[in-house]
């Protein structure tokens, strides 16, 4: 876990896709910046998160607590370069 950081874009630069497993966000401004970053989101189906992230359209949205659906959603955009390139412009 990295702390609080004022300039995330190097952070965000140096990862394939954005993963937010919160069981309550109510905003999720983490989330945007990730989208503004060109990111493909995973990200936990709770709180504000679905205004954020349109399924299957700009990343991939789990139920909280369901570890084979966070699986399943890791494993798919792990092995879908195109897929992941898609959500991130679309984001």
């Amino acid at each position: 876990f990295r702390p609080f950081m004022q300039d995330p874009a190097n952070a965000f630069a140096a990862l394939d896709m954005f993963v937010l497993t919160s069981e309550k966000e109510t905003y999720g401004m983490v989330t945007i910046e990730a989208m503004a970053a060109g990111l493909p989101v995973i990200a936990t189906r709770s709180g504000g998160t679905p205004e954020l992230v349109d399924d299957g359209q700009t990343g991939i949205l789990f139920e909280p607590h369901c570890d084979e659906q966070l699986r399943a959603a890791l494993r798919t955009l792990l092995m879908n370069a195109n897929l992941r390139e898609q959500y991130g412009d679309a984001g």
